[in-house]
């Protein structure tokens, strides 16, 4: 998956809420884990919303939750994963930064595997939450509940219960689902790996660390280079000072 909508017109950030791991022919997924794309930093004061890989993801996540100041201790350096991220003022409603997206407009931004349809859907109808049940229909990374927070009323589904760890776990146990890229059927884990040897060598590997669940995204394929790092350095040091 992913599908995430930073909407500035109505004020909100929208992602779905589906974890998937790509390895050969098969994706395998998990929906409405409570390990959300989104988080606020401190007491309300910054919104990020992320695509890319699992573990990257969460190293920011933790990091935000740090409360760390300036740009101390920052989980990127040259040559890392890049992520998608969105990073909004939510005293001024104003976009800080942003990087990785993978189609802008001057008060919208759309990023992973569904942003083409997700953006579609926004150009018509101008409901961030709408666009990624859009994208849901054309998009098997994209699936779950939509998670949303308003900017102006703080309103939210958030959840952050969990990491991506215990993501990976229960995939590794068979929750979930697999799909297989040859006939695009999906079919629940455990059922699968019952027939399938392949089922049970990806289940084997979310197990010992060497695949991880991800909101794929364009941008999680690059690294950060100095010029972004510099960027990145600049922007922490100035607004969590």
């Amino acid at each position: 998956m992913t599908t995430n909508v930073l909407d500035m017109q109505s004020l909100m950030m929208t992602t779905d809420s589906r974890w998937s791991a790509e390895v050969g022919d098969l994706i395998f997924y998990l929906d409405n884990t409570g390990c959300d794309k989104i988080s606020v930093r401190g007491n309300n004061e910054y919104a990020f919303i992320f695509a890319g890989d699992g573990l990257v993801i969460q190293s920011w996540k933790d990091w935000i939750a740090s409360n760390q100041k300036g740009s101390a201790g920052m989980p990127a350096k040259k040559n890392d994963p890049l992520i998608a991220m969105c990073i909004v003022n939510l005293k001024n409603f104003k976009i800080e930064h942003e990087h990785g997206q993978s189609i802008t407009h001057p008060v919208a931004k759309f990023a992973g595997t569904g942003a083409v349809p997700a953006n579609f859907c926004w150009i018509e109808n101008k409901d961030a939450k709408q666009a990624v049940e859009s994208a849901k229909k054309y998009d098997v990374f994209s699936g779950g509940d939509v998670t949303f927070f308003e900017f102006k009323t703080l309103n939210n589904n958030l959840k952050n219960t969990i990491t991506i760890r215990e993501v990976n776990r229960r995939l590794s146990i068979g929750e979930g689902t697999v799909v297989n890229k040859n006939n695009f059927q999906a079919t629940p884990i455990l059922d699968a790996a019952a027939k399938d040897d392949n089922v049970r060598n990806v289940m084997a590997q979310l197990a010992d660390g060497t695949v991880t669940a991800s909101a794929p995204c364009d941008a999680m394929y690059g690294t950060w280079d100095d010029e972004d790092i510099e960027t990145l350095t600049s922007v922490f040091d100035r607004i969590f000072c």
